[in-house]
């Protein structure tokens, strides 16, 4: 008898109702409105690890980790069933040993420790590595471009150590941070920088720079936690950051950020207030598209093209990167510093082939006056992004545990000319000596010889098979190994 006296909502009302449920499920589920909520890193809020993980969406974040290891053709529960199954992985393994000159010892994970002792400082030095956005070799005049847009790198480069053969070894910022930071690869599927799942085979400059009391500090004029950045670095030991919102009014130039000019001018100024010794890594924004200048003074070219933009856009980040020396020229903590620079990825990767070596050239400057002296030097050793942690702690005389992907290039026997892996995609590469093995995963391999003009015109994988079986072997192993580890596999080699 009360069922006639009940009320029912409205067909309009229930529809309503429902929305709002469902909105409030998916906001519980993604932690927060917006598109960062697909970061991890973007609920890394302080130094203590255990917070931050307390502070994750649980719900989300393994749901999303299974996703991507479904999405990249990958088991998730299961390592050893991984999309670059090559070899053996005790085979893979004892390659990349051979390629990183290692003995292989029954360690996991590559983590052996290097003597990177024998440096008579008598002190931990400054790091200061700074990443120009996509610079190149092509833009250079110290580096043989004719455009005369970059004056005052090359006149850094005058009292410096200059890699004349080095590579990027991926196609992206967040690809490009953790092979600089971390001395670990590029590789297919999505960066470690974002794979919340992903395990570390390795160890951050800023982890090893720890236990020498050093603070590790990033710093970037755009939004920090783009691609994840904030979060990642935390988790391999920074300590500060700096991103657009700590510039203040310092004026913008584009959807960017901060302009180039105005970031190393506020650094500079900041640097004071660093403790030492410090390990700090500054990350350029200006030079990307729409590549903006903030006036006239910038204008060498018209502008009535995209190349000529680009020109001038390079020209005033070089001019950007010259006003920050002058301003620490004379600062006490010049002697007992080096600098780093290059780049996180060249600019583009069109042309005419799929992967050119070519297209992954860019400039490496070591600067430290006061450590190695103040002479030009070059060398033509191919090396790489994941070269210049290994060769950074071998300079700075410090002696620690070092899981590495790459190697000291200063100290390589006469006989080595050095190798860089760059990867694409599903596009890998090995550079060494004056050959290029191209593997375009599930297409074919190639060999070619890159002084050969036309450029990567001719095949030598029939005339030089033997060349390229040891190529191969090297390349598909190391990109099968650090992807094998990075998903959470054991490399056991040696063990009984």
């Amino acid at each position: 008898r009360l069922s006639r006296y009940r009320t029912f909502p409205s067909l309009s009302m229930r529809i309503i109702w429902h929305v709002v449920v469902l909105a409030l499920l998916v906001f519980a589920v993604r932690g927060k409105l917006g598109m960062k909520a697909l970061d991890w890193g973007a609920a890394f809020f302080c130094e203590d690890q255990f917070a931050n993980q307390l502070a994750l969406n649980s719900v989300y974040t393994f749901g999303h980790s299974l996703y991507e290891e479904w999405r990249d053709g990958r088991s998730p529960t299961d390592p050893n069933k991984q999309r670059f199954a090559f070899y053996p992985i005790d085979e893979a393994c004892g390659t990349v040993c051979e390629m990183l000159d290692m003995e292989p010892s029954g360690r996991e994970n590559l983590d052996l420790t290097r003597d990177l002792g024998g440096g008579n400082l008598g002190f931990v030095p400054n790091v200061v590595i700074i990443i120009m956005e996509s610079w190149s070799n092509d833009r250079i005049g110290a580096l043989g471009s004719d455009v005369h847009i970059s004056p005052h790198f090359d006149s850094l480069s005058e009292h410096g150590l200059l890699f004349t053969n080095f590579y990027a070894n991926g196609i992206r910022t967040n690809r490009g941070l953790p092979a600089i930071v971390c001395s670990f690869p590029a590789l297919p599927g999505r960066s470690i920088m974002k794979r919340y799942s992903a395990s570390h085979p390795f160890r951050s400059l800023a982890e090893i720079l720890d236990e020498f009391g050093v603070t590790s500090i990033f710093a970037h004029g755009g939004d920090i936690e783009f691609d994840n950045m904030e979060g990642f670095l935390r988790a391999v030991g920074y300590d500060r950051f700096y991103g657009e919102n700590d510039f203040g009014s310092a004026p913008r130039l584009g959807k960017w950020g901060v302009a180039d000019h105005a970031f190393f001018e506020n650094l500079a100024d900041k640097i004071d207030s660093f403790p030492r010794p410090f390990n700090l890594t500054a990350l350029s924004l200006s030079y990307h598209d729409p590549y903006l200048i903030p006036d006239d003074r910038f204008r060498r070219f018209d502008d009535t093209s995209e190349e000529n933009r680009k020109l001038n856009s390079f020209y005033y980040t070089d001019w950007a990167l010259g006003r920050f020396f002058e301003r620490i020229r004379n600062k006490p903590f010049m002697d007992s510093t080096i600098f780093v620079i290059t780049a996180d990825h060249y600019p583009h990767q069109s042309g005419k082939h799929p992967l050119a070596p070519a297209n992954f050239k860019i400039p490496l400057l070591i600067y430290a006056p006061g450590i190695i002296g103040d002479s030009a030097r070059k060398t033509a050793m191919i090396a790489s992004q994941v070269d210049i942690v290994p060769t950074l702690l071998k300079m700075m005389g410090v002696r620690a545990s070092s899981i590495s992907w790459g190697r000291d290039v200063l100290s390589l026997q006469d006989d080595d000319s050095g190798f860089a892996v760059i990867v694409a995609d599903e596009k890998l590469g090995l550079v060494q000596d004056s050959m290029f093995v191209f593997n375009w995963v599930g297409v074919g391999t190639y060999l070619y010889n890159v002084n050969d003009t036309p450029y990567l015109e001719y095949d030598l994988s029939d005339s030089l098979i033997d060349k390229l079986t040891i190529m191969e072997r090297r390349l598909n192993s190391y990109i099968q190994l650090a992807s094998y580890l990075s998903r959470g596999g054991r490399a056991v080699i040696g063990a009984e």
